[in-house]
């Protein structure tokens, strides 16, 4: 089972999803968003390409911040995910994150906009980075997390820049 992981996309208007990720999106069994969607439009928009498990984040516009809540837990099969923004110094950010689940197979963080992929307490901990607002990255990223019964690996993937093309 393959799962999509965005964070931070920062998007009012759906035009600015990279195309490959719309793909990706519709052919994996979830999509996971950690917040800052930013707008509503864009939340309905992923909505439309799967099953999408979100929360919001700090950017996040009242309309989202009255459906979505601040963390959460997934179930995915017999897999848990726990699933929440952040907040804070990117510093500690994964530990932080991993600290506000128990019995939890992985967690799902963003607000940093940078990627991380980590085993803390024997658990998966990821923060995709950003699909679309690469502030501190040279390419945007985005994750994948594979689950196979109860075990769940995950990894980080760079989307091309447009210097690539």
């Amino acid at each position: 089972m393959q799962i999509l992981v965005i964070s931070d996309t920062h998007l009012t208007d759906p035009n600015g999803f990279p195309p490959a990720l719309i793909d990706i999106a519709r052919s994996s069994n979830c999509i996971i968003h950690a917040g800052d969607f930013t707008s509503l439009e864009f939340y309905e928009f992923l909505s439309t390409l799967g099953r999408l498990e979100g929360v919001r984040g700090n950017s996040d516009k009242p309309a989202l911040r009255g459906i979505l809540p601040m963390k959460r837990i997934v179930n995915i099969d017999d897999t848990k995910i726990g699933i929440i923004h952040g907040s804070g110094t990117p510093f500690g950010m994964a530990r932080r994150a991993a600290a506000e689940f128990e019995n939890v197979n992985a967690v799902v963080f963003g607000h940093a906009h940078k990627p991380i992929h980590d085993i803390i307490g024997g658990m998966l901990v990821m923060n995709p980075g950003s699909p679309t607002s690469n502030r501190f990255q040279s390419n945007n990223t985005y994750g994948l997390l594979t689950i196979n019964g109860n075990s769940v690996t995950g990894e980080i993937i760079e989307l091309p820049s447009a210097k690539d093309h």
